[in-house]
């Protein structure tokens, strides 16, 4: 689905609002009106010396005033008399005291101060909740914009309040303002359906500000020779609304030339009971239109305050969608590799295609298939649908079947490699470690080590195998006979492996007649196993001596040799 033509346009709010003027309490404890395109002010009424810091308008009608030491009144604009209405928990009144108020478009007060507590109060129950602390000395004023809570900081920010956790919320302007006053009073005026503006006050000679929420800014409007502590507006609750606006809109374009479009259109924000229009007929609720022809259609939205939102949509005519080619490659090599390609003409938008009705992509081109039986599927942006039918075929894969080796014997290259291959196909190339090989049958004259075995046939399938040539175990050369006299000749009884010996000697023990051990030797400094005929620094005499040879073979297996040796003086 996709809405490809869309128009908003937003009607002027009904109810009169001035959204010049703003309302002001001095730190005298009167009431001024001040009129922000010409910056002069009016008093509107002086108030009893109730130490007031703040005061907002109720959706009532009724302005109220909140206390330094938390409590509320309700103010009369006219006399200028006070009723006092509730009293908000505040721990140490000399440490900290109340200077924010506001109150949300369906009556809820929400009061903070100095010490950061964050509270709401009902006026119908009269009772008041803790929301949470903010972490952080409030400077004064709370207000709402576009649906959101502002609250004005000691450290000169402006932060967007997190109700359910007043910790957490987050700053969304710096330094307000520069210097080093601060803001006392923020207030926000609605203008029309779905724009206001805020206006803050800073104390001392106070400064009137706009505060423009997209540059995260101040820019100074007023100076005043009169201290000003809160503000508010008779429109600011409204601005705790959301503003009137298109939820969702889900638009189905009409497919295959048929009437089959429909609109289905939701909404959030706005005032009271909302009327719903589509080229000016009626719903009762949400709009949901079916089996609608290609045309125009333009849907109307209006609450209780007469905002209007509208758009138009647009359903665009359909084409017939039809598979104009379907070409398939089957497998090779016994894998995977098989492809389609589905190529179509007419239709609405762009086409997706599928091979399994579920998986969809914008090419009709795909590869790295099984061999199967298949549907293949083409769908427009209209939801048109065409399918079409279409074979895989499988294929053998080239496959070493089986290998066997013949061993090489000790330091000879007469080893071998036989294969067994499965193939439908006559073979292109064998290489053996990229030695070209005429026969696959016989790999033959080979060394001991390690062989890898590419075979590859006409039609480019190729397989390898990594062969290993065992060579058969080489002997080990142990005299019977040696002379230590240092004549140089046989002047040890040293054990000599055969140079191509893969396994590894461990020791050699020599032992008497008696069967007493006189040596044990690892491989000497010279590299040997071998023995000098001393016995504890003594020379032995002539006689014959046992010995044993303990050693590993190429394939892990422990093994010994024992026999005899003559040593002759």
């Amino acid at each position: 689905m996709r809405v490809l033509s869309v128009i908003v346009v937003v009607a002027y709010f009904s109810v009169q609002l001035n959204a010049q003027v703003i309302y002001a309490l001095s730190s005298m404890d009167e009431i001024f009106r001040i009129d922000v395109g010409t910056c002069l002010t009016e008093l509107v009424t002086p108030l009893p010396p109730l130490e007031l810091t703040d005061i907002s308008f109720h959706p009532n009608g009724n302005l109220y005033g909140l206390s330094s030491n938390g409590n509320l009144f309700q103010i009369d604009t006219i006399t200028g008399n006070v009723t006092f209405l509730h009293s908000l928990p505040i721990e140490d009144p000399d440490m900290a005291i109340f200077n924010a108020l506001t109150i949300r478009f369906d009556g809820t007060f929400y009061a903070s101060g100095t010490h950061g507590d964050l509270y709401t109060y009902d006026l119908e129950t009269d009772t008041n909740e803790f929301l949470g602390n903010f972490g952080v000395n409030i400077a004064g004023d709370l207000t709402f914009y576009e649906g959101g809570l502002y609250v004005a900081t000691v450290p000169r920010q402006i932060l967007l309040v997190n109700t359910e956790n007043p910790a957490n919320s987050s700053v969304v302007i710096n330094n307000a303002p520069t210097g080093n006053n601060y803001l006392y009073g923020l207030s926000s005026v609605n203008e029309d359906c779905t724009n206001g503006v805020t206006y803050a006050l800073s104390n001392e000679n106070s400064q009137l500000y706009r505060v423009d929420w997209d540059l995260n800014l101040l820019s100074p409007l007023c100076l005043f020779n009169i201290e000003f502590f809160g503000s508010a507006s008779t429109s600011e609750f409204l601005q705790s609304l959301e503003p009137l606006q298109f939820a969702s809109t889900d638009v189905t374009q009409p497919s295959c030339g048929l009437d089959n479009g429909a609109i289905s259109v939701t909404t959030s924000g706005g005032t009271g009971d909302l009327t719903y229009a589509m080229n000016g007929e009626i719903f009762q609720n949400e709009i949901l239109a079916e089996d609608l022809p290609p045309g125009n259609y333009t849907i109307t939205i209006t609450d209780e305050n007469s905002c209007t939102i509208q758009q138009t949509i647009q359903l665009n005519n359909s084409f017939f969608l039809e598979i104009i080619d379907l070409s398939a490659e089957n497998t090779s090599c016994g894998e995977n590799n098989g492809s389609i390609i589905i190529v179509t003409s007419g239709g609405t938008g762009n086409v997706a295609y599928s091979v399994d009705g579920s998986n969809f992509q914008t090419s009709g081109t795909f590869e790295n298939l099984v061999p199967d039986e298949y549907t293949v599927f083409a769908i427009d942006e209209s939801n048109c649908i065409v399918t079409s039918d279409v074979s895989i075929l499988s294929s053998i894969a080239l496959t070493i079947l089986d290998v066997s080796t013949i061993n090489s014997d000790c330091g000879e290259n007469n080893g071998a490699i036989i294969l067994n291959l499965q193939t439908n196909s006559p073979l292109d190339q064998i290489l053996v470690n990229d030695q070209s090989y005429p026969s696959v049958d016989v790999i033959n004259n080979l060394s001991c080590g390690e062989y890898l075995v590419t075979i590859t046939d006409e039609n480019n399938c190729s397989v390898e195998e990594q062969v290993t040539i065992i060579q058969s175990e080489c002997p080990i050369y142990i005299p019977n006979v040696f002379s230590p006299n240092n004549d140089g000749i046989n002047d040890n009884f040293r054990i000599y492996p055969h140079p191509m010996f893969k396994g590894t000697l461990s020791s050699l023990k020599i032992f008497n007649r008696w069967g007493g051990l006189i040596h044990e030797s690892q491989i000497s400094s010279t590299g040997y196993l071998e023995w000098d005929g001393d016995f504890k620094g003594q020379m032995m005499g002539s006689g014959v001596f046992v010995y044993v040879l303990e050693f590993t073979t190429e394939n892990g297996d422990a093994n010994l040799i024992a026999g005899d040796v003559t040593l002759i003086r």
